[in-house]
């Protein structure tokens, strides 16, 4: 009985199979997440400068349009400083999840 191969997962076997699988879904989930992230750094802190200085504060608050651009930059730059962490976050985590398979050489 040939004891070298105990604890490899044979090739196509459901192991084997298994353990490739959740490497690709891994880096699917860290693909979708920076794609979702690098489109949310394009799109959202330049939505809400344009609606936050024309609807908030010269609609809402009635600023003068020197104070609007102000605010309305320092609301795009602390959105963008929120993504960031939020990335950072999302990459410390992730970083834990990283897939071990073990092989048991007696």
């Amino acid at each position: 009985m040939d004891v070298t191969n105990l604890g490899k997962p044979l090739l196509g076997t459901a192991a084997a199979i298994s353990a490739g699988t959740e490497g690709d879904s891994h880096l699917s989930i860290t693909a979708k997440a920076l794609t979702t992230l690098s489109l949310l750094l394009i799109f959202l802190p330049i939505t809400l400068y344009f609606f936050a200085k024309s609807l908030v504060f010269e609609g809402l608050f009635l600023l003068s349009s020197r104070q609007s651009y102000i605010y309305s930059a320092i609301l795009a730059v602390v959105t963008v400083h929120v993504l960031l962490a939020g990335f950072l976050l999302f990459a410390f985590y992730e970083g834990g999840r990283t897939v071990y398979v073990s092989y048991k050489r007696d």
